[in-house]
């Protein structure tokens, strides 16, 4: 145990390469590695840019590519992994699973290179190739009447 002020040591890490994980076959390569996906409201802008929208002022820049959310596969289900909590991405989130419930936005799963930070932290790519489309299904019962109680929001392909 730790007394206070005691520095604790850590053996460095040792860095991770495609071919040098602990403990992987010697023929392991970066083709075999998992592939991030992402999940994309909206369409994809054909010259894959996004805009930076600041309420009555519009549309005030470019993002550097496609602002997506990075997404985690738990089952058959897709969750968001939130770049941050601020309220600019909680705001565009809950606005954008309202809509795509309502048919009014589509959602996608994707893949893309990674070419930077978006606004509220999330990450921008290139090359984007979609997946599969999405829709939200509520997994818990009863499903809620009023906008503000959300339950259990998850994604899923839409064969």
């Amino acid at each position: 145990m730790l007394g206070r002020g005691q520095a604790v040591r850590h053996r460095p890490l040792e860095p991770i390469f495609p071919g040098s994980i602990p403990g992987a076959p010697a023929n392991y390569n970066q083709t075999q590695m998992p592939t991030q996906l992402y999940i994309r409201f909206k369409d994809i802008p054909e010259n894959e840019v996004s805009g930076v929208y600041d309420g009555d002022l519009g549309r005030i820049r470019d993002e550097e590519g496609v602002a997506v959310f990075a997404s985690v596969q738990i089952g058959d289900t897709y969750k968001i992994v939130l770049p941050s909590l601020c309220s600019g991405v909680l705001y565009d989130l809950m606005n954008f699973t309202d809509d795509a419930k309502q048919g009014k936005l589509p959602v996608y799963l994707v893949q893309g290179r990674e070419v930077g930070t978006g606004t509220h932290g999330e990450p921008v790519i290139k090359d984007v190739i979609i997946v599969s489309k999405l829709k939200i299904v509520e997994t818990t019962k009863p499903i809620p009447v009023y906008k503000m109680d959300k339950t259990s929001i998850q994604f899923i392909r839409d064969s």
